[in-house]
């Protein structure tokens, strides 16, 4: 297939719009001018991606297409070893035997502190605030002393 038949098998509609001599000159110089265009009209068209922040650049439909899947997606780091950790949301709804998982997850997308399946299965639940906290969280005790202070 050629080039101009790929081109007119995507139903693309020719657009024109005026430009300085200088600016003209600079295009013709280009080896695909219509793909230089194209790019720079989408680069000044797109949003910030919401994966990483803002750090790249996508089209209005790639950036829903991400935020949809990182709605349904959970990733993060694991406050004791820092190993990183994914899973859908859909894991929460019960599709694990698991009860100590279910109870991993389900304090994790409460924005409670967020373990791997290997330290959370060394955590042990705190009376005070009824969450699970890794013995090696030396700041938990602290933020207990922290309220203290602040109502006493």
């Amino acid at each position: 297939m050629s080039t101009n038949e790929t081109c007119k098998s995507r139903n693309t509609v020719t657009v024109t719009f005026k430009v300085d001599e200088e600016l003209a000159n600079l295009l013709k110089s280009l080896p695909n001018r219509s793909e230089f265009i194209r790019e720079a009209i989408m680069s000044k068209m797109a949003v910030p991606c919401p994966a990483c922040g803002g750090s790249g650049k996508l089209s209005k439909t790639q950036a829903m297409d991400i935020k949809a899947l990182l709605d349904s997606h959970y990733v993060g780091r694991c406050l004791n070893c820092g190993s990183m950790v994914t899973y859908s949301t859909c894991t929460q709804t019960g599709s694990t035997k698991d009860p100590r998982e279910q109870i991993r997850m389900k304090q994790a997308l409460a924005g409670g502190p967020l373990y791997c399946r290997v330290c959370f299965s060394e955590t042990k639940l705190c009376e005070k605030c009824k969450k699970w906290w890794h013995p090696a969280e030396k700041s938990h005790d602290l933020n207990h002393l922290d309220e203290k202070q602040k109502r006493g």
